[in-house]
């Protein structure tokens, strides 16, 4: 079993010890031998209010940091996890929600109702399918992406027991819907779907109405503020600033350092500067947000005009013109800077790429995981306790 299976297996063993109720929704056939996408999580609330402490716990046993917390939602927070030395792409994300939320549509499908039927699959839970396949509904209408595969999962899954399932589908959607529903799945037909779009996503806006009270939507409307804040306060992203360097090779080393650290980002910003005013308005109005969004930022900084590393070597400068997360020097005199967040090499050619690059993801990972402790446990996350 390869590391991040076994991370997800002992995961699964934990919860079941400490009692947790829960349900993997979706994508759970081949776990926790294979993982396909990022593993989403029903689990009751008591659990979740501890997720810090049990994921920090997993990622110790293993000797793996913690890439990312991101709050991404009312009572929803997914963690990434990753070695700091690695030499290919690794992706394991886990997504724990509690009651199934989406933009403006709190409360699609509370937890009770999600774990109700729950039943043991291998060493985890799974949904009931008369639950499963209503959720699957309501996130492919929320989100606005169906296709063929989901059509034939949807129908796979309504094949097993399709009087239970209708049954499931009409308490969730009402008859109307519910048996336009249950025909799109018999009959397979996208265009059928599309048709009837506008009145799925109408029923769905008076499913969360009817899920909520007024309480719960002053709540939804208080965590959504205080998650904003979070999300400012604690960009889940990272810049690197590439200074100097062979365009070509710098092409080539930012390729292949993408392409390894991909799984601990969801996805990549592109930045390049000549000039220190241009660098400060990128910083703050294109880095900053994707650090926000949970991207990485690499900025490649042209030396031909500006002295950079004198600029980020200066204590006295830094309080105005800060430097990215971590700096790579390239084509400098080789020194080892004492600080964690720098290195500095002589890039002459392709074969430096293979000494260079895992290197810089070390650096990288290890500079991101310290971040990100920073605000695990953090006292405003409700995932804290």
């Amino acid at each position: 079993m390869n590391l991040e299976s076994s991370i997800l297996n002992e995961l699964f063993n934990t919860l079941n010890q400490i009692g947790s109720r829960y349900c993997v929704m979706n994508n759970y056939d081949d776990l926790p031998d294979f993982i396909p996408s990022d593993v989403d999580i029903a689990i009751d609330w008591e659990t979740f209010r501890c997720l810090d402490s049990i994921v920090i716990e997993l990622a110790g046993a293993y000797g793996v940091g913690v890439t990312q917390k991101i709050w991404h939602g009312y009572h929803k927070c997914a963690y990434i996890l990753s070695p700091l030395n690695i030499e290919k792409y690794f992706f394991l994300q886990l997504d724990f929600f509690v009651d199934f939320s989406g933009r403006g549509f709190p409360n699609l499908f509370p937890i009770e109702a999600m774990l109700s039927g729950k039943r043991r699959y291998k060493n985890f839970y799974i949904p009931a399918a008369e639950v499963e396949v209503p959720f699957l509904l309501q996130r492919r209408i929320f989100k606005g992406d169906i296709k063929e595969s989901h059509v034939e999962n949807l129908a796979r899954l309504y094949s097993v027991d399709n009087g239970s399932v209708r049954r499931g589908i009409i308490m969730v959607f009402g008859d109307e819907v519910g048996a336009s529903l249950c025909a799109f799945i018999e009959s397979a037909d996208l265009d059928q779907y599309t048709r009837n779009f506008g009145s799925y996503r109408k029923k769905l806006r008076q499913i969360s109405r009817q899920n909520t009270s007024l309480s719960y939507r002053a709540n939804y409307i208080l965590a959504q503020a205080m998650r904003a804040l979070y999300r400012l306060r604690y960009p889940t992203g990272i810049s690197v600033g590439f200074v100097g360097g062979d365009k070509v090779l710098v092409r080539q080393l930012t390729k292949k350092f993408d392409e390894i650290v991909s799984g601990s980002f969801h996805g990549t910003t592109l930045i390049e500067t000549s000039s220190v005013p241009d660098y400060l308005k990128k910083l703050l109005f294109s880095a900053y947000w994707s650090k926000v969004t949970k991207r990485k930022v690499l900025i490649k900084l042209q030396s031909s005009r500006v002295n950079w590393e004198g600029i980020f070597g200066s204590e006295l400068l830094n309080r105005f013109i800060p430097k990215p997360d971590v700096v790579l020097y390239l084509h400098s005199d080789g020194r080892q800077s004492r600080e964690r967040r720098v290195l500095a090499v002589s890039l002459n050619g392709t074969e430096d790429l293979k000494t260079v690059v895992p290197e810089l993801v070390r650096i990288v990972l290890g500079e991101q995981v310290r971040r990100t402790e920073k605000h695990l446990m953090d006292m405003l996350s409700p995932t804290s306790n």
